[in-house]
């Protein structure tokens, strides 16, 4: 038996044309800066492991904030303090609509290594650990050129949106961040149904890849 987690996944169209590019965990380097956008819109459950059909899922799952707002995190990494960031400037596109933040918080600077769950999102390798506690209380229209941390920091951002499910496409569009009062321009980031990440809860957890490494060997024998 197995626990498995769906979550949107980033991606860049034409990426050659800003000269930029998602690295394989889904992070977006610029110069001295790097930043992941994580939604929190993970959908989890349950699978049975065997040999022949290595993942057969047991229901629908459980969406974790489904009928509440949209939230997700954007985390930055620098060591450059001439960076800042307007969460009110993000947008979210979304089944033919436009979105701003209506709350925010940050920036967060406690960060620490990502559990489970919070593995399933592609980015930064770490997580800020006050983001799962925060209460969004600022209006994000207040939040402009927050500056950045020079170390590893996180926003949360909120919208007035319910919750899309990981298999609903959707894009971000980070139009706040600024080096030195400059607006620097990013892509848009495309968030499609992700691969599913996987962690048996029987024994001794394994981690995703281990899972799908087996699985892999399992349709080779087959």
């Amino acid at each position: 038996m197995g626990g498995v987690v769906s979550i949107s996944e980033p991606n860049l169209d034409n990426p050659g044309t800003w000269d930029l590019s998602l690295d394989a965990s889904g992070v977006l380097h610029i110069a001295e800066l790097s930043l992941s956008v994580k939604p929190q819109n993970a959908r989890s459950g349950l699978i049975a492991v065997g040999p022949i059909v290595p993942f057969v899922p047991l229901g629908r799952g459980n969406e974790l904030r489904k009928e509440k707002p949209f939230q997700i995190v954007v985390q930055f990494e620098t060591s450059d303090e001439r960076y800042t960031f307007a969460p009110k400037d993000t947008v979210l596109l979304h089944a033919g609509a436009e979105y701003r933040p209506v709350e925010s918080a940050g920036p967060f600077t406690r960060a620490s290594a990502p559990r489970e769950l919070q593995r399933a999102s592609r980015g930064h390798d770490w997580v800020c650990n006050d983001t799962w506690t925060s209460k969004l209380s600022l209006p994000s229209q207040y939040l402009d050129d927050v500056p950045i941390p020079s170390s590893r920091s996180c926003f949360v951002l909120e919208f007035p949106v319910l919750t899309p499910s990981p298999d609903q496409p959707f894009q971000i569009e980070l139009r706040g961040l600024k080096k030195e009062g400059r607006q620097v321009d990013l892509p848009k980031i495309n968030f499609r149904p992700g691969t599913t990440g996987a962690y048996s809860i029987l024994g001794s957890a394994q981690s995703s890849s281990r899972l799908y490494a087996d699985a892999r060997k399992s349709r080779a024998r087959a």
